[in-house]
């Protein structure tokens, strides 16, 4: 049985992923990014005897696409589910466009004048 892992949100530097576990009373999750572990949590109970946990990986590179795995445990500490999904980061803003000035100066001759770009290197 696989864990259910959902992509909830994502920006230019983190990733925000829900999983729920289809195990019964299994409530801890392990959270990988791109197979190396960052975290154990323990998760919320619905409820029912099911749990789930929110998970935010943060730090990361804009545009970039990234493993996300998570792996549950029961109370005797044996993984009883697991699953990926995969995730990319939203690409970093481009450029704002510069606003240009053209100032004439003779017949032949202009004068060009540009102001600063936002996110422009």
């Amino acid at each position: 049985m696989a864990v259910n892992i959902t992509v909830e949100n994502v920006s230019q530097t983190s990733i925000y992923v829900k999983a729920q576990s289809n195990y019964y009373n299994a409530k801890t999750f392990e959270w990988y990014l791109d197979n190396a572990y960052k975290a154990t949590e323990t998760g919320t109970n619905n409820g029912s005897g099911y749990y789930y946990d929110y998970y935010t990986f943060t730090g990361l590179s804009a545009g970039r696409t990234y493993k996300i795995s998570v792996k549950v445990k029961n109370n005797n500490g044996v993984v009883v589910e697991e699953d990926y999904v995969y995730a990319t980061t939203q690409s970093a803003s481009p450029p704002s466009s510069p606003s240009i000035t053209a100032v004439p100066i003779s017949k032949s001759k202009i004068d060009v004048y540009w102001g600063s770009v936002s996110n422009a290197t």
